[in-house]
């Protein structure tokens, strides 16, 4: 599945980007497949779920060319260690004070990356085996980093990986 980057439609607000998704959308069954595996989320995917039982067409969500323009959500990454290391290794491992569902999501300055939900992560402990893609060089480093951000909150782990990068 390729995403390819253009400026925002009328629909969004002018600073989003959109994405055109090119796969073979020629079945609702792909888009429910991907949806219920938790590749794709949205409002705009249910419905064209719920409403068409043919093949998409452009006024559901995908054209016959099996392009679909999906708007994502943005992600930042304030930690230099962390923003580094997704562009250095193409991915990385992150905790969050939010539970989100895994989606695309637009990193400024990166480009359209996936959002994978791992884990809820209790103690540091739990954290161990994802130093390495953490862009931190130790744990305590990373917790100290988290108890900062996350301020007493429940604490999720991340998987962000690079789909497509800027001016790629």
């Amino acid at each position: 599945m390729e995403l390819s980057t253009s400026h925002a439609g009328a629909f969004s607000r002018a600073s989003t980007r959109t994405y055109t998704l090119e796969a073979s959308f020629s079945t609702p069954s792909f888009l429910e497949t991907s949806w219920r595996r938790g590749i794709v989320k949205g409002t705009q995917w249910s419905n064209a779920l719920r409403e068409h039982s043919s093949p998409l067409t452009t006024e559901g969500a995908a054209d016959p060319t099996g392009k679909m323009e999906v708007f994502m959500k943005k992600m930042e990454f304030k930690v230099r260690c962390v923003r580094e290391c997704l562009l250095r290794e193409g991915r990385v491992f992150t905790v969050r004070g939010y539970n989100m569902c895994s989606e695309y999501v637009e990193v400024d300055g990166v480009g359209a990356c996936f959002r994978k939900n791992v884990v809820e992560v209790r103690t540091k402990e739990d954290l161990l085996k994802f130093l390495r893609w953490s862009g931190f060089t130790t744990v305590d480093e990373w917790w100290k980093a988290i108890e900062f951000f996350c301020a007493g909150r429940r604490k999720w782990l991340y998987h962000v990986f690079i789909r497509n990068r800027l001016g790629e």
